[in-house]
């Protein structure tokens, strides 16, 4: 059909459509991992509000992208920049403004497997033209959303054994209530979705280890198939190992990314800032980032928030912190989350700090690997304590400092080396 090799990312977020870098970081990077290893690399994502590259506006010179305009691209990209803006949050709510909420919820229930669902027929057209002038084999589709493997299905159901399909979850589908429906008639028809998928899939890679064994479960056994990849971290040439930790009256603990203190948000970081309010010792909190908290605690804790900067900018920032915050707040589906800047923080040789439900997995990770503290957000006594452990630590300069060098399999180049094993 072509020359092998010749490869077909499909994936809903990418520069410089994305929400946030860390919804592209992974095929991001694994386009730019395959195109620097001689793979003619296509990738295909929605378009939607210009929201910039932060920082990787060199991959498309590397990587021939094209895009489907989407709506639903549009308007969560247009709600992201709206939230951003502290004077919005403020606002007297209208009658139309109460009225969205419930709208949003019923689409989104109605929508099988999500919105983005309706567009994936143009992706599905869009990546079969795309397959047949450029003669490519290997199509990977990552999700969420995980209607793109709908649209993946789509291209293996028209072109069969011609292309090798390969699966990617960043999260799973089914398997928690985050992309779980919850009324039964659209759960059924979103779980016969996915048992499609994966029956159709040549390959299936997941991000974090117990992904494999929630599908094998809901499902049924794809182990044959399966391959970890991990995100990984992967060091700027110049990146230099981390300069001694700064002395100051203060622990300084940074936190990178976005947050937003909402009751349903993923990292809502009000329960561990009510315990931060209880330790008899002041902590100073950076913040780099998209970051909605309420103007209240900048009042009652030590709060310095900045607009988000590019990754190696980042990554030189981490290293002037005394301690790094990883803050997850869901707790269904925690088990299998490993952000990648868990990768990120390694890399920067700083203690992690993570706060999360008890069973996350970048929890686990942090305990079996030394790497920092780890602590159950939803129990106050166990933050006061392991927070107190921590200034403790850090007043006789015992903080944990993890060497890169005892952490290489956790590079990038090492994980990514398993994309190229289920290509053909």
């Amino acid at each position: 059909m072509g020359a092998p090799g010749n490869l077909l990312i499909i994936t809903h977020n990418f520069i410089p459509y994305c929400q946030s870098i860390g919804s592209a970081l992974r095929m991001l990077k694994l386009a730019e991992f395959l195109a620097d290893r001689g793979v003619a690399t296509h990738v295909l994502a929605a378009r939607g509000m210009d929201m910039g590259c932060f920082g990787y506006g060199g991959v498309l010179d590397k990587v021939s992208a094209s895009y489907v305009v989407d709506p639903f691209q549009y308007a969560s990209t247009l709600a992201l920049s709206r939230r951003a803006r502290p004077s919005a949050k403020d606002q007297p709510g209208k009658p139309v403004s109460r009225l969205m909420p419930a709208l949003r919820s019923f689409a989104r229930e109605v929508s099988v497997p999500d919105p983005a669902v309706y567009t994936a027929p143009l992706f599905a057209a869009k990546a079969l033209q795309l397959i047949r002038r450029h003669g490519i084999r290997n199509v990977v589709v990552s999700s969420p959303p995980h209607s793109m493997q709908v649209a993946g299905w789509l291209v293996k159901l028209a072109l069969k054994d011609m292309v090798n399909l390969v699966v990617d979850y960043r999260d799973t589908w089914n398997t928690t209530s985050i992309f779980r429906k919850r009324t039964l008639p659209f759960q059924a028809l979103n779980a016969f979705l996915e048992a499609r998928v994966l029956a159709a899939c040549d390959r299936f890679v997941y991000c974090t280890s117990p992904m494999l064994d929630k599908v094998n479960r809901r499902f049924f056994d794809v182990t044959h198939k399966a391959r970890l990849v991990m995100n990984g971290f992967d060091a700027p040439d110049d990146f230099a190992p981390p300069p001694a930790t700064p002395t100051s009256d203060v622990i300084t603990i940074g936190y990178f990314g976005s947050l937003i203190e909402h009751e349903r948000g993923f990292r809502n970081p009000g329960l561990f800032f009510q315990a931060l309010e209880k330790l008899r010792q002041p902590v100073r909190l950076v913040f780099y980032g998209s970051i909605s908290i309420s103007p209240a605690w900048n009042e009652k804790l030590s709060l310095e928030i900045h607009d988000a900067i590019p990754h190696g900018e980042a990554l030189k920032r981490m290293q002037d912190m005394d301690a790094l915050l990883l803050l997850h707040s869901e707790q269904e589906g925690a088990d299998e989350v490993i952000t990648g800047k868990f990768f990120d923080y390694v890399l920067a040789g700083r203690p992690i700090l993570s706060v999360g439900p008890a069973d996350m997995e970048a929890s686990r990770m942090v305990r079996e690997h030394g790497l920092g503290y780890a602590m159950d957000l939803y129990d106050t006594k166990d933050m006061l304590s392991t927070m107190e452990r921590v200034l403790a630590d850090w007043d006789v300069g015992n903080l944990p400092a993890p060497r890169r060098g005892d952490f290489l399999h956790f590079s990038r180049e090492h994980q990514y080396e398993g994309f190229l094993d289920v290509l053909v």
